[in-house]
């Protein structure tokens, strides 16, 4: 049997190993797959082998090497919750299997469509590749991504229960620590400041040996205790999510415990052989927590407070960018467009000479009909300034994005060439009108570079400009925006051959893309059709699962700051609970009996409360940054100041109480052993 304290030490290393597992692979089953040993990374762009090329050749290498290759990709329709994984089907592999029962999802929060790795024409074939097998296979997969014209390289990745470990602790660093540091000290508590057992065993004739045995085989029991929590979290996982990837859960999780239990075993042994070492007058006579123990335990509530006041920042920010919807705004004003990618070099029916005229005469017909649209911006060089942003558009785009004038009304399709210019550029409106005539339009008819109109931008306007990929701005604020009735004839093929390359010319859907290239002589340098929400659908399903993440960081770090400060509440006790007696028999107010405690309890909420307006500054909108304003996380640090100080409140509420319950504890039994 060993005291309370020791066992609360014990037993709190399980809870908190069970969240970082959970943590951990709830984490990894949402970005990838547990089971992955290597990630090879494809970077690449219009000189690839198309797509459809890419897939085969990762389906033999897969079958060549008997391993399994995964390319996991948001689900546009429902990015934070929805997924699809493409994958290679070698029999008798992973791959095969989740493609015949589904993919086991860890959680509720992301289900997955496993498709094969052939409907890879449908997405970006740049990105991450997992890899199922050994470091070979990994290298073998990098080297047919590297013979289609990607630059690849190969990471290689931990045992999965190792990467569920290490993604659990990623943002739990700080609160593991501080959770060891608490339960060594309810060993130090609850031995060196109780000997009297030690004590007891020593005077009856036991040996250190003896009493060392005891203590294990207490610590043992208060251990086994925890078998009943997992029972308790097996079953809520049975009905959460049917006990999926229930052997990685459970090796990650003892994994922790196992790790965090040798320290406190260790502290609680030294510990230990101290009280056994304590003079048995001393310890009969009531030896007390040492002070080193007591200001460690009080103290440990500093850390515990910065520790919250961060993890609720963190999560006010992760729900502000959820809530903002700027992922899914972004999935909005994209829609069902398309874009295409081009081939680098021909290797069609197309000659060399004439290649970017016949894709630039393709994207001339799409404008034409209406199955595409002009999106594209280009740099303008203005004067002393730094070059302005214009914003080449077409009729399509006006239809989905209106863009309104000073005077309030819309620029309407089918009216020639429009420049509207914003306010902080009206100085230099007819030197940048002239730039764009003279430069951007310079194959246009006379007749349309003539009949330009012009016009001043309503203010504070931002433009969609469908970006080709996840590194580039999805909107710019305030440019000048550029309309053209007849792209067709107002730019030569080999601009728009270079805008379809690049992904400003876009298709209204997918079937409109497949259906201009059904018959052209150009369709095979098309080397996929890729949806222009993929890049937003991915950044919202990173939302989704850092709000998660911090969620859970939060309650873990909350959990901690109580056992903190109800430790440091007992060991305060155990050392004063004879002066505490006598002032409360020299009838002393609580208030003054517990004075000490209340000063260092307002020495910590003046301090979190500091803390809390520090992070309040760090993340407070900066205005000379029009960039920084935008961001919802930024936005909300107001919002998480006041959740900061509510939670300090509550934190420090809590203290008194347990100031309160414990005063009169102590009171109760110093006057009973009387």
């Amino acid at each position: 049997m060993v005291a309370r304290p020791v066992r609360w030490a014990y037993l709190f290393v399980a809870p908190l190993a069970l969240l970082i597992a959970f943590l951990g692979l709830g984490e990894i089953d949402q970005s990838g797959v547990a089971q992955a040993r290597a990630v090879v990374r494809a970077d690449g762009g219009a000189g690839n082998a198309p797509n459809a090329e890419v897939a085969r050749m990762l389906e033999r290498a897969a079958t060549t090497t008997s391993s399994t290759v995964l390319r996991i990709v948001a689900d546009r329709s429902e990015p934070s919750s929805r997924r699809t994984m493409l994958t290679t089907a070698v029999p008798g592999s992973v791959g095969e299997r989740w493609l015949a029962d589904g993919y086991p999802d860890f959680t509720r929060a992301m289900t997955t469509t496993v498709r094969p790795m052939t409907d890879l024409d449908r997405f970006d074939a740049s990105g991450e590749y997992l890899v199922v097998g050994t470091d070979a296979d990994a290298q073998a997969i990098a080297a047919t991504l590297t013979h289609a014209r990607f630059d690849a390289s190969t990471t290689r990745l931990p045992n999965a229960t190792a990467a569920v470990v290490r993604a659990g602790t990623d943002d739990t660093s700080g609160l593991v620590l501080l959770a060891l540091v608490a339960s060594a000290t309810l060993c130090v508590i609850g031995t060196v400041g109780s000997p009297r057992r030690a004590v007891v065993r020593r005077v009856s004739g036991q040996r250190l040996a003896g009493h060392l045995r005891a203590e294990l085989s207490g610590a043992a029991g208060a251990s086994a205790s925890a078998v009943g929590m997992l029972v308790v979290v097996l079953i809520a996982l049975a009905v959460y999510d049917g006990l999926a990837q229930i052997l990685q859960f459970l090796a990650a999780a003892a994994s922790v415990w196992a790790a965090m239990s040798v320290v406190v075993l260790a502290v609680h042994l030294m510990a230990a052989t101290a009280a056994f070492r304590t003079p048995p007058a001393r310890a009969i006579r009531g030896h007390r927590p040492g002070r080193a123990a007591v200001v460690v335990a009080l103290g440990a509530r500093l850390p515990a407070a910065v520790l919250l006041m961060v993890a609720t920042f963190d999560l006010v920010g992760s729900v502000a960018i959820l809530r903002d919807g700027a992922p899914d705004r972004d999935l909005r004003a994209a829609g069902d467009t398309v874009q295409l990618w081009v081939t680098g070099d021909p290797r069609g029916d197309v000659s060399s000479a004439g290649y970017w005229d016949a894709i630039g005469s393709f994207a001339a017909r799409v404008l034409t009909s209406g199955n595409a649209f002009i999106s594209a911006p280009v740099e303008v060089p203005d004067g002393p300034r730094a070059s302005a942003v214009a914003v080449f558009v077409s009729d399509g785009y006006l239809r989905d994005h209106p863009v309104e004038t000073e005077d309030g009304t819309a620029m309407e399709p089918g009216h020639g060439v429009q420049i509207a210019v914003p306010h902080h550029l009206e100085r230099h409106r007819d030197r940048l009108v002239r730039q764009i005539v003279d430069w951007n339009l310079k194959d246009a008819p006379a007749s349309m570079r003539s009949g330009v109109h012009t016009a001043l931008l309503e203010p504070g306007q931002r433009l969609y400009t469908y970006p080709g990929d996840a590194s580039t701005a999805a909107w710019t604020d305030e440019p000048i925006v550029v309309t053209v009735g007849s792209p067709a004839t107002a730019f030569s093929r080999d601009q728009l051959g270079a805008w379809l390359s690049t992904g400003d010319v876009v298709f209204t859907s997918e079937a409109a893309a497949r259906r201009a290239l059904h018959g052209s002589p150009v369709r095979s340098e098309i080397s996929a059709v890729v949806a222009v929400g993929q890049a937003a659908a991915e950044r919202a399903r990173r939302a989704a699962v850092e709000a998660q993440v911090h969620l859970a960081t939060w309650v873990g770090s909350f959990a901690v700051s109580v056992l903190v400060l109800v430790q440091g509440a007992l060991a305060h006790r155990r050392r004063c609970a004879q002066s505490l007696f006598g002032r409360f028999a020299a009838g002393w107010s609580p208030i003054a009996t517990d004075r000490g405690l209340l000063v260092f309890e307002a020495t910590v909420l003046v301090l979190t409360l500091g803390t809390a307006v520090q992070l309040w500054w760090e993340h407070r909108p900066d205005p000379s940054d029009f960039g920084a304003s935008l961001d919802p996380a930024a936005a909300a640090s107001a919002t998480a100041l006041a959740s900061a100080i509510g939670v300090a409140l509550v934190v420090s509420c809590l203290g008194i109480a347990v100031m309160g319950r414990t005063r009169g504890a102590v009171i109760a039994a110093q006057g009973g052993d009387r």
